[in-house]
Parts: C-alpha cells; structure tokens; sequence
C-alpha cells in the first residue's frame, strides 16, 4: 500500500519507525530516500 500524504503519529515514534524498518513495507531505495529527506531537515 501506498502513502500518499502524512499522518499524525499518535502513541510513539517508535512504533512508526518500526513500520517503517519493516521489509515488506518498505523497500530499501524508500529508506534511502528517508534518510536523504531526513538529512535534508525535510522530515
């Protein structure tokens, strides 16, 4: 399933990012392209 926009977290970050790091949710070009989104101050 695709993300089309932000959502409010609601509980932790931790459970986010926990979404995120799973493999058959995200692929590694996306995490590659969090990180640079990240670096840029962007997320």
């Amino acid at each position: 399933m695709a993300v089309t926009n932000m959502w409010a977290v609601k509980g932790s970050v931790s459970s986010v990012v926990k979404y995120i790091e799973n493999p058959e949710k995200t692929t590694p070009r996306d995490m590659q392209r969090i990180n640079e989104l990240w670096t840029e101050g962007v997320i």
